[in-house]
């Protein structure tokens, strides 16, 4: 009886151990079996994700290095995604003993996109940081590099332009200044001006019929009107008139009115309409002179006027300066500090070497005020009633009409000559189109063959910069070392993968590919034109801040327009001359500077006297001339590493959704007229809800996967 319990216990604790046992063996195939799920799930949706990328634009890697999955939109995603995780989840097969056999059980159920990213979207940042990494691999003469730190000073060109603008018109207000004291030379003096000079014509100069200093007293001359320049004074020689000396004749007069009286002379036979009409011009000579005074005081006034206003702007230049020179060179910044130093010199007048306004005004007002008194006495002569008893009355009105003219002075009214230039020449607007020529007629002085320009242009309107680029975040100029390091090489693999003007890709729809990268133009001519203007006004800042600079070009632009505006004892006329050269100058040899690059020749970024190419008889007559361009300009730069040095300046954005249009027409060029940039996937992120073992549980799998 007890050898049986013992059996049973036996068979008992053996049932419930192998049942343990078979329960464990179970769970751990559960689990294997769920885990192993979880790792098929994974690799479903890596395959997946991955099948999706596999779509790219081989074309386009094989030419530019450019990955893009080739997607439309989210809803394709969502779409391709779906199809296949579900085609990988493996259902039905594997066979066993002739029955379907599925261990997993896995079964997609729901797909959710979190983030998708084209390459066109942030900016262009997914597109550009291809390129650089793809250049980080490469083997480049870095030497640009170098010049990077100056051309970031050239990028401040709009603030040396700001300032030079400033004083060009601050100059042009002292010019106008100075055009108003030359109308009082013409009032007061009585020589004929223009605004920049005297009036002439056949080298001879015109004088003017009525002004201030006509009336003069005993007699005409040097001594009696005060002119010091002979030349001044023959213009208007037969013009001047002795007051006294008419007055004294007036004596004349009433002697023979006196004579007719004293031998009885009928009436009816005399008339003394003589002593009247002689009386009555010298009225109106008076009458015209105290009118030219009013003018001339008038005038006086708005000078005075204009230059409180001059004084007043010089300081709201000088304001401009100050917060624009910590980006400019410390001795443009000085030039400019001492040209608006030189025009405040107009507020204690030692800038007008002409004459002293403030001396004149006085002089002036005080001659009116005898002016008004000849002017009375001068009419009661003028209306005096003759008679034989009046006579002697007569004879002392005319006196004191004498008495009260030679109050008069003329001759203390003084104006300068020293210096007076009398030859022909030139106005200020005439060097200001001179200018004007340089600034904006670019592409037809260095180049000379207009025909020989490419006439390609483009009328599409689906390019990535037209979609894209008016939505992108504008990001100022990075100066960090790693931002200038990275910019160099996507303007490298620019210089590297486009064409230019000067290699053009003749096969492209566009020719000149760098310059539409800087342009973004639809046309070859309009990007050239613009490319050439940006160019331009690189090389002018570098060029004007030389000349600045220099004393010997500033003494030859100033000789030149002394020389040109024939009138060298007005300051501000001539100071605007000279900036308007010197600064026409500049921007001359900046455009023989791109004529010397299009020529294959190479272009300092700093210039030096023996690197300055052009003369001032050269911008006067309009050219911009090198002889041996090319063989003569070793040290510097060539035209297209000047063009990798713009792309630093251009806007990055632009820079890279223009880069994406050269490459789609180029594709298209290819016969793939679908490329577009929007539409390569770049990024992907979301996560994806699967069953399994037939659907008795869930699992939700991540994925994120980008190029």
């Amino acid at each position: 009886m007890r050898k049986k319990v013992l059996n049973a216990q036996i068979t008992i604790f053996a049932s419930l151990v192998f049942g343990i046992l078979v329960s464990l063996l179970v769970v751990m195939i559960e689990s294997a079996v769920c885990e192993a799920s979880k790792v098929r799930i994974n690799s479903v949706v890596n395959v997946g994700v991955q099948s999706l990328f596999s779509q790219y634009s081989r074309p386009l890697l094989e030419r530019y290095e450019v990955f893009g999955g080739v997607i439309n939109n989210d809803e394709e995603i969502l779409q391709q995604l779906g199809q296949y995780f579900y085609e990988n989840c493996r259902r039905n097969s594997g066979i066993l003993f002739g029955k379907n056999f599925d261990p997993y059980g896995i079964r997609l159920s729901e797909v959710t996109l979190l983030e998708s990213e084209m390459l066109t979207d942030n900016s262009g940042k997914y597109f550009y940081n291809q390129i650089v990494e793809y250049m980080k691999f490469g083997q480049f003469d870095d030497s640009l590099l170098e010049f990077v730190p100056q051309m970031l000073e050239a990028s401040e060109h709009e603030n040396v332009e700001k300032v030079n603008d400033e004083l060009e018109e601050r100059q042009k207000e002292a010019g106008k200044i100075d055009g108003k004291i030359l109308r009082l030379l013409m009032y007061v003096e009585g020589v004929k001006t223009t605004s920049t000079g005297f009036y002439q014509l056949f080298g001879s100069l015109y004088g003017a019929n009525s002004f201030v200093k006509k009336i003069c007293v005993d007699g005409t001359g040097f001594g009696q009107t005060g002119v010091n320049h002979r030349k001044v004074y023959d213009a208007v020689d037969s013009k001047y008139y002795d007051i006294i000396g008419e007055l004294e004749a007036l004596k004349g007069e009433l002697d023979g009115i006196k004579y007719i009286y004293y031998y009885g002379i009928p009436r009816g036979m005399f008339l003394d309409g003589g002593f009247r009409n002689r009386a009555s011009g010298i009225l109106t000579e008076i009458n015209k002179t105290l009118e030219k005074t009013d003018m001339a005081l008038a005038l006086i006034d708005e000078i005075e006027s204009d230059t409180q206003v001059l004084l007043g702007n010089i300081g709201k230049s000088e304001a401009v300066l100050e917060a624009n020179k910590g980006s400019m060179d410390e001795n443009v910044a000085e030039s400019f500090s001492e040209e608006f130093q030189e025009l405040k010199k107009y507020e204690t007048g030692k800038a007008n070497s002409l004459c002293n306004i403030s001396d004149v005004k006085e002089k002036l007002i005080h001659n009116r005020q005898i002016l008004v008194e000849m002017q009375a006495a001068v009419s009661n002569l003028a209306g005096f009633s003759m008679s034989i008893e009046s006579i002697d009355l007569a004879y002392g009105q005319v006196d004191a009409c004498i008495e009260t003219c030679r109050r008069y002075d003329a001759k203390s009214i003084v104006f300068c000559y020293d210096g007076v230039t009398l030859g022909q020449g030139k106005s200020l607007d005439f060097l200001e189109k001179l200018k004007d020529i340089f600034m904006n007629n670019v592409l037809g002085l260095v180049i000379e063959d207009q025909e020989s320009i490419s006439k390609k242009k483009i009328e599409y309107k689906d390019l990535s910069s037209m979609k894209c680029l008016k939505n992108a975040h504008k990001e100022g100029l990075d100066i960090s070392p790693e931002a200038i390091y990275e910019d160099f090489l996507y303007n490298r693999y620019v210089s590297l993968h486009f064409a230019s003007y000067m290699n053009p890709n003749s096969n492209g729809l566009l020719e000149y590919e760098m310059e539409y990268i800087l342009a973004g133009k639809n046309s070859d001519k309009k990007n050239l034109k613009e490319t050439f203007s940006m160019l331009l006004s690189v090389r002018f800042v570098s060029n004007f801040s030389h000349a600045i600079c220099s004393m010997e070009k500033k003494r030859e632009c100033l000789n030149m327009a002394t020389a040109l505006l024939g009138f060298t004892g007005v300051y501000g006329i001539i100071k605007a001359g000279q900036y308007l050269l010197l600064t026409a100058w500049s921007y001359g040899e900046s455009v023989n500077d791109i004529k010397i690059l299009l020529n294959e020749g190479k272009v300092p970024l700093t210039k030096t006297n023996k690197d300055w190419r052009t003369s001032l008889e050269d911008i006067l007559d309009s050219k911009a001339k090198n002889e041996n361009a090319a063989g003569d300009n070793t040290n510097g730069l060539t035209y297209n590493e000047y063009l990798q040095l713009l792309l630093f300046l251009k806007g990055k954005q632009e820079k890279i959704f223009h880069t994406m249009d050269v490459m789609e027409l180029n594709m298209i060029a290819l016969g793939y007229p679908h490329i577009r940039m929007y539409n390569y996937l770049y990024l992907v992120k979301g996560t994806a809800l699967f069953e399994y073992r037939s659907g008795n549980y869930q699992y939700l799998q991540e994925f994120e996967f980008q190029y």
